[in-house]
């Protein structure tokens, strides 16, 4: 750059220096250019034509009718097949009658309280595999996975599940143990002599 005095101030300007004409169209082709994809006509017309699929309800079988969801709680997995039939409700986990497979009573009001908040006493067959964890988490998986079915069963259903949160799994895990620690958090007790 060239610093030059003005004859009106006596201050010394600077000028920066002059550009060609041709540097600057270069440039300016250069920052208007972008890659063009070549597209055929034909994957147009494809994209275009493609009928979209109808939609599916979710975990529905078709071919049985029954009504798949899976529940989980700590460690334990609960699969619940959920069938509408005429007749008595019955529910059996692992081959078992839900009342035989869960001797303590607050574990069948757990598995049972999904029905109870919908009045459902008839009407339903339901089949549950669980493993996994013990008795009281895999009878919170079961009431997860079953509360699902029914919300996919009915819209009705769905609000009232929804509203008293019985859709909403329970994320809460065991702390793990930590090295140098009893578990979590116990340690040894500190003596002084």
């Amino acid at each position: 750059m060239v610093a030059k005095k003005s004859e009106t101030d006596g201050k010394s300007v600077k000028k920066a220096p002059v550009k060609s004409a041709s540097a600057k169209v270069k440039s300016a082709v250069k920052e208007t250019k972008k890659p063009v994809k070549a597209v055929s006509a034909d994957t147009k017309i494809e994209k275009k034509a493609a009928p979209k699929a109808p939609a599916k309800k979710k975990n529905v079988k078709s071919g049985s009718g029954a009504i798949r969801e899976t529940g989980r709680r700590k460690t334990s997995v609960a699969k619940v097949a959920l069938v509408a039939k005429n007749g008595d409700l019955q529910i059996t986990v692992n081959g078992l009658d839900y009342k035989k497979y869960f001797t303590k009573l607050i574990h069948q009001d757990i598995v049972f309280a999904p029905l109870a908040l919908l009045g459902i006493t008839g009407g339903y067959v339901v089949s549950i595999v669980t493993n996994g964890g013990g008795k009281s988490g895999q009878a919170d998986a079961i009431k997860l996975g079953l509360s699902k079915c029914l919300a996919n069963a009915s819209d009705d259903f769905n609000v009232i599940l929804r509203k008293h949160s019985f859709l909403t799994r329970d994320a809460r895990q065991v702390e793990p143990k930590k090295y140098g620690l009893k578990k979590a958090r116990k340690k040894e007790q500190f003596s002084k002599r």
